[in-house]
Protein backbone atom coordinates (compact mmCIF):
# COMPACT_ATOMS: atom_id res chain seq x y z
CA UNK A 1 0.00 0.00 0.00
CA UNK A 2 1.53 3.35 -0.92
CA UNK A 3 2.24 5.50 2.12
CA UNK A 4 0.82 8.51 0.29
CA UNK A 5 -2.66 7.14 0.89
CA UNK A 6 -2.05 7.22 4.62
CA UNK A 7 -4.11 4.25 5.73
CA UNK A 8 -3.36 3.30 9.30
CA UNK A 9 -6.07 0.71 9.72
CA UNK A 10 -7.96 0.01 6.55
CA UNK A 11 -11.65 -0.79 6.85
CA UNK A 12 -12.94 -4.04 5.48
CA UNK A 13 -15.68 -3.97 2.90
CA UNK A 14 -18.25 -6.33 4.31
CA UNK A 15 -18.32 -8.99 1.58
CA UNK A 16 -18.37 -12.70 2.24
CA UNK A 17 -15.18 -14.36 0.97
CA UNK A 18 -17.45 -16.75 -0.94
CA UNK A 19 -19.49 -14.00 -2.58
CA UNK A 20 -18.50 -13.37 -6.17
CA UNK A 21 -19.47 -10.14 -7.85
CA UNK A 22 -18.67 -8.25 -10.96
CA UNK A 23 -16.83 -4.93 -10.97
CA UNK A 24 -19.96 -2.80 -10.93
CA UNK A 25 -21.51 -4.73 -8.07
CA UNK A 26 -18.29 -4.48 -6.06
CA UNK A 27 -18.08 -0.70 -6.56
CA UNK A 28 -21.74 -0.31 -5.64
CA UNK A 29 -21.20 -2.40 -2.50
CA UNK A 30 -18.46 0.06 -1.57
CA UNK A 31 -20.87 2.93 -2.13
CA UNK A 32 -23.51 1.31 0.09
CA UNK A 33 -21.02 0.57 2.88
CA UNK A 34 -19.72 4.13 3.00
CA UNK A 35 -23.30 5.47 2.90
CA UNK A 36 -24.13 3.34 5.95
CA UNK A 37 -21.09 4.67 7.81
CA UNK A 38 -22.18 8.25 7.04
CA UNK A 39 -25.60 7.42 8.55
CA UNK A 40 -23.88 5.93 11.60
CA UNK A 41 -21.83 9.12 11.90
CA UNK A 42 -24.98 11.22 11.96
CA UNK A 43 -26.27 9.26 14.95
CA UNK A 44 -22.93 8.90 16.77
CA UNK A 45 -23.03 10.36 20.23
CA UNK A 46 -19.44 10.40 21.37
CA UNK A 47 -16.45 12.19 19.93
CA UNK A 48 -14.51 8.91 19.93
CA UNK A 49 -17.20 7.21 17.83
CA UNK A 50 -17.32 10.18 15.42
CA UNK A 51 -13.53 10.05 15.04
CA UNK A 52 -13.60 6.30 14.43
CA UNK A 53 -16.32 6.58 11.78
CA UNK A 54 -14.76 9.59 10.06
CA UNK A 55 -11.44 7.76 9.83
CA UNK A 56 -13.14 4.59 8.57
CA UNK A 57 -15.05 6.59 5.94
CA UNK A 58 -11.97 8.45 4.75
CA UNK A 59 -9.87 5.28 4.55
CA UNK A 60 -12.61 3.45 2.65
CA UNK A 61 -12.99 6.33 0.20
CA UNK A 62 -9.25 6.41 -0.38
CA UNK A 63 -9.26 2.69 -1.15
CA UNK A 64 -12.30 3.08 -3.41
CA UNK A 65 -10.56 5.86 -5.34
CA UNK A 66 -7.47 3.68 -5.82
CA UNK A 67 -9.63 0.84 -7.18
CA UNK A 68 -11.35 3.15 -9.63
CA UNK A 69 -8.21 5.02 -10.68
CA UNK A 70 -5.86 2.04 -11.01
CA UNK A 71 -8.18 -0.60 -12.42
CA UNK A 72 -11.74 0.36 -13.25
CA UNK A 73 -11.34 3.68 -15.07
CA UNK A 74 -8.46 2.58 -17.32
CA UNK A 75 -10.50 -0.49 -18.33
CA UNK A 76 -13.53 1.74 -18.85
CA UNK A 77 -11.65 4.12 -21.15
CA UNK A 78 -10.12 1.21 -23.08
CA UNK A 79 -13.56 -0.34 -23.64
CA UNK A 80 -15.58 2.82 -24.30
CA UNK A 81 -13.09 5.48 -25.41
CA UNK A 82 -15.16 7.82 -23.20
CA UNK A 83 -12.56 10.21 -21.87
CA UNK A 84 -15.09 12.77 -20.64
CA UNK A 85 -16.63 10.40 -18.07
CA UNK A 86 -13.13 9.42 -16.98
CA UNK A 87 -12.08 13.09 -16.69
CA UNK A 88 -15.19 13.84 -14.61
CA UNK A 89 -14.38 10.95 -12.27
CA UNK A 90 -10.78 12.16 -11.87
CA UNK A 91 -12.04 15.67 -11.11
CA UNK A 92 -14.52 14.32 -8.53
CA UNK A 93 -11.79 12.24 -6.92
CA UNK A 94 -9.54 15.29 -6.59
CA UNK A 95 -12.32 17.16 -4.78
CA UNK A 96 -13.01 14.18 -2.52
CA UNK A 97 -9.31 13.77 -1.70
CA UNK A 98 -9.13 17.44 -0.70
CA UNK A 99 -12.13 16.99 1.61
CA UNK A 100 -10.70 13.75 3.04
CA UNK A 101 -7.46 15.57 3.88
CA UNK A 102 -9.44 18.28 5.69
CA UNK A 103 -11.33 15.69 7.74
CA UNK A 104 -8.22 13.66 8.56
CA UNK A 105 -6.31 16.78 9.61
CA UNK A 106 -8.97 17.72 12.15
CA UNK A 107 -10.80 16.03 14.98
CA UNK A 108 -14.19 16.17 16.72
CA UNK A 109 -12.88 18.91 19.04
CA UNK A 110 -12.58 21.15 15.98
CA UNK A 111 -15.82 23.12 15.64
CA UNK A 112 -15.81 22.50 11.86
CA UNK A 113 -15.32 18.72 12.08
CA UNK A 114 -19.01 17.78 11.82
CA UNK A 115 -19.47 20.21 8.94
CA UNK A 116 -16.48 18.80 7.09
CA UNK A 117 -17.74 15.24 7.47
CA UNK A 118 -21.24 16.27 6.34
CA UNK A 119 -19.87 18.11 3.30
CA UNK A 120 -17.82 15.03 2.42
CA UNK A 121 -21.00 12.95 2.79
CA UNK A 122 -22.95 15.29 0.52
CA UNK A 123 -20.23 15.32 -2.13
CA UNK A 124 -19.96 11.53 -1.99
CA UNK A 125 -23.73 11.07 -2.23
CA UNK A 126 -23.76 13.20 -5.39
CA UNK A 127 -20.72 11.41 -6.81
CA UNK A 128 -22.30 8.01 -6.18
CA UNK A 129 -25.60 9.12 -7.72
CA UNK A 130 -23.76 10.46 -10.78
CA UNK A 131 -21.85 7.20 -11.24
CA UNK A 132 -24.90 5.00 -10.77
CA UNK A 133 -27.57 6.94 -12.66
CA UNK A 134 -28.74 6.19 -16.18
CA UNK A 135 -25.93 7.39 -18.42
CA UNK A 136 -23.47 7.45 -15.53
CA UNK A 137 -20.08 5.79 -15.52
CA UNK A 138 -21.29 2.50 -14.04
CA UNK A 139 -24.36 2.33 -16.27
CA UNK A 140 -22.23 3.03 -19.33
CA UNK A 141 -19.75 0.36 -18.22
CA UNK A 142 -22.59 -2.16 -17.86
CA UNK A 143 -23.51 -1.62 -21.49
CA UNK A 144 -19.94 -1.79 -22.76
CA UNK A 145 -17.67 -4.61 -23.86
CA UNK A 146 -15.86 -4.60 -20.51
CA UNK A 147 -15.41 -8.05 -18.98
CA UNK A 148 -16.96 -7.06 -15.66
CA UNK A 149 -16.44 -10.48 -14.07
CA UNK A 150 -12.69 -10.52 -14.72
CA UNK A 151 -12.49 -6.88 -13.66
CA UNK A 152 -14.38 -7.78 -10.47
CA UNK A 153 -11.75 -10.40 -9.64
CA UNK A 154 -8.99 -7.83 -10.22
CA UNK A 155 -10.75 -5.21 -8.09
CA UNK A 156 -11.37 -7.69 -5.30
CA UNK A 157 -7.71 -8.81 -5.29
CA UNK A 158 -6.50 -5.19 -5.15
CA UNK A 159 -9.08 -4.41 -2.47
CA UNK A 160 -7.70 -7.21 -0.29
CA UNK A 161 -4.14 -5.91 -0.83
CA UNK A 162 -5.16 -2.42 0.21
CA UNK A 163 -7.11 -3.64 3.22
CA UNK A 164 -4.13 -5.71 4.35
CA UNK A 165 -1.96 -2.61 4.22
Amino acid sequence: MPDSIGLSSAPRLEISPYHTCDAIELLKLGHRQVSEWFKDYDSAGSSARKQELATRICNALQIHAVLEEEIFCPAFVAATDDHSSYDAAVHDHADVKRLIDQVLQSSPVDELFDSRVRILGDVMAQHMADEECFGGLLAEAAGSAMDLDVLGVQLRARLRQLEAG
